[in-house]
């Protein structure tokens, strides 16, 4: 029974490959999107600050975790 165990634990594992390097184009996609996700939080809490002036641009950025 023990042997069945060891054969089997030898067999289900697999060491993690190291992850790939990433290539320019996909950096560069990486890159464009986080760009994409700055620029929508930054719009989205100038609309709150704009429509609420009590409302802070500079905590809606932190809170919304920029």
């Amino acid at each position: 029974m023990l042997a069945l165990a060891a054969g089997l634990s030898a067999c289900t594992f697999k060491p993690m490959d190291p992850a790939a390097p990433e290539t320019a184009s996909a950096r560069l996609e990486r890159l464009d999107r986080e760009r994409g996700e700055e620029a929508d939080k930054r719009a989205y809490c100038q609309r709150l600050s704009r429509d609420d002036p009590r409302f802070s641009r500079d905590g809606c950025e932190r809170r919304i975790g920029g």
